[in-house]
Order: C-alpha cells, then structure tokens, then sequence
C-alpha cells in the first residue's frame, strides 16, 4: 500500500537520523514497511478499540472476547483465535489482526482495496479469502462487498448500459408520404480515394422517405465542386426542398448559394456540431459505400472513369438492397427503394 511505503520511508529517515528510535521500531520487525504496518494496526486498534483494549488488559468481560476468541499477542496487538489454532497454517492466518467496520475506518478500506488487487480484481467471496489470511474485519462481508462495489476497474467491466430512453417520434420530413422522390433528402461526403495520386470523395445523396441513394465523384471539396455534383443529381432527380447535413463550412456555403439562385421554398437544416448520430440516414450508407469501394478496389490503381463507373453501380445495388425481412421461402418478395414509393422514378415501367 502506498500508505505503508510511505510511513516506512519516513521510519528509515528517523532510524538514520535518531538512533535512539531505532529499538522502538524494531520490536515490531526488522522491514521498514512491517514495522510500518504494525503501527498503524496498533494505532488504529487503540483508536477504535480502545475499550476492548482495556477489557483484555484487565480481564474485563467483553462481548467480542468471547465471541471472536480475542486476544493481545507480544506486541499488544489484537488477533482472533478461532478454530484453526491447530492447523499447520502461518501464524497470522490463524491469528488474524481485528480491524475496525469499513465504514467507521479508512485504514480498513486501504487494506481491502490493497488485496482485492492482489487477487486481480475478483469479486467479494476472492478479496474476502485473502483478506482474511492476515485481518478479521467486523462484518467483513458488508465491508468487502462496499468497496468492491465501488472499484472503479471493477465498474468499468460489470457496469449495465444505461437504461435505453423512450422512442422518440420521428421527425415530419421523414413521415411526409406525399413528398416525391428526392424531395426530402440527407446529404453528406465520404473518402477518402486516392486516383492518380490524387485525393477524392464522394458525395452521397439519400432520400429520407424511402432510402434511395445518388452518389457523385468528387475530385477536391471545394464548395464549387461540391456545388456542381449537387447540380447534376437536381438535373437527374429533382430540386430537393429539405436537406439535412452537418455543419460543413462547404454545406454552409452552399446553402447560401442555393437559396439566393432559386425562387422555391427551400431549407437547409444543419445538425448540432458532434451530434453525428442524428444524421444516422445517410451516415449508415455511407458505411455501405465505404464498405463496397474499399472491398472491391483495395490496391488497385483507380481512374476518375473507373470510379464514376463503380459508384453508379454501388448506387443502382443499394437501391436493391431490402428495407423488409427476406423470408426463407421466398414467398414474400422483399420491399426495397427501387419499388417505394410507386411513383419513384426508379419503379419498373
């Protein structure tokens, strides 16, 4: 225990400097940190046991001497005797020092945290076996069981999630059925690619009411490139009114562009800085994307053609995936964007 290497460095500064308290050490131990041990016990002992101290000085009844079969050694130290006298046990296992409740001493606490980690942090029933190698600890189990509970390595293992708040309501841009395709839209980057010793991105368009997905090849994020690819997936779907994103300077920039060229109710919501989760949308199709790109391409040298190729036909496969539960039997054929709603532009003829 710290507490004992540091009462034990300041017993070698007195026995260097004072000989004349090197005997009143010594007849404790002859190790510093034993000699150390021993006097916080005896102090510690006289401080909450200064009544059973008197008791086993004079031959006074008491009820834990005769409970706990208690008993002053050569030292005047406290120790119990129970029914392992005869065992071939150590001296101090069978003998074991009586320490104060937990709760009434911070000593206690030190000793029982100092052997819950000798045992590599177990539990109650591990630390109460060592301690009681060496201490008796009045209402052991209660006071083993309360620090254990509060080890903080032990909480950070065996701590349950916390509890999982309500559902909340989904938002109105989400449930707006009437909304055609692309009307209502998440919008965000993902990269980074490497073509021709270039860095790329890509960005990606998802429709908030049935999930579909547009992806256009970025070759920088300058808010005019940025601006470009957005115009192509306008000119190829349709003029978005509702878009959700970050906080992007680019997204930022954008906005205002768009605002002040159009003459449609358009808005632009932005979400709070570090709340990614709330763009969860668009954010798990980016996984998807990322997912496909890198699986697929991983160490291949790509081209600007080669990779507008492949984000075309990962948009197309993602606009297949199922959004329903695929049976076993096949009975049931599975809902995906390509066919919600039935109006979509991506509905079969």
């Amino acid at each position: 225990m710290p507490l004992l290497r540091q009462t034990a460095y300041w017993i070698r500064f007195l026995q260097f400097h004072f000989s004349h308290y090197t005997s009143e050490f010594t007849r404790y131990a002859n190790r510093p940190v034993a000699q150390a041990k021993m006097l916080w016990v005896k102090a510690k002992q006289t401080y909450h046991f200064y009544d059973l101290f008197l008791a086993l000085k004079t031959g006074k009844k008491h009820d834990l001497v005769h409970r706990l079969g208690l008993f002053l050694d050569e030292h005047d130290i406290i120790r119990c005797a129970h029914c392992l006298q005869n065992s071939a046990l150590r001296l101090q296992e069978k003998f074991p020092i009586l320490l104060q409740r937990a709760k009434s001493s911070h000593f206690t606490k030190l000793v029982i945290r100092h052997f819950h980690a000798l045992v590599y942090p177990q539990g109650t029933a591990y630390t109460l076996a060592a301690v009681r190698k060496e201490y008796w600890i009045l209402a052991g189990h209660a006071a083993i069981s309360s620090v254990v509970t509060a080890c903080r390595k032990c909480k950070w293992f065996t701590m349950r999630p916390f509890h999982q708040p309500d559902d909340s309501q989904l938002p109105s841009f989400q449930l707006d059925t009437t909304a055609s395709p692309f009307q209502n839209v998440g919008m965000d980057t993902c990269g980074l690619l490497t073509v021709n010793n270039t860095k790329t991105w890509v960005l990606i368009i998802v429709d908030l009411i049935c999930r579909a997905v547009d992806l256009e090849f970025l070759s920088d994020m300058t808010t005019e490139e940025l601006h470009s690819a957005f115009c192509r997936v306008s000119a190829r779907r349709r003029m978005p009114t509702f878009i959700i994103s970050d906080n992007a300077e680019q997204f930022k920039l954008l906005n205002v562009i768009i605002t002040a060229s159009i003459n449609v109710d358009f808005f632009w919501k932005f979400i709070p800085c570090f709340f990614q989760w709330q763009g969860g949308v668009y954010e798990r199709q980016i996984g998807m994307v990322k997912q496909s790109l890198f699986r697929t391409f991983h160490g291949t040298a790509l081209t600007p053609t080669a990779v507008r190729t492949a984000l075309a036909e990962i948009a197309a496969m993602l606009n297949e995936r199922p959004l329903t539960y695929v049976s076993e039997d096949g009975e049931d054929r599975p809902l995906t964007p390509k066919r919600l709603p039935a109006n979509s532009p991506y509905a079969p003829g």
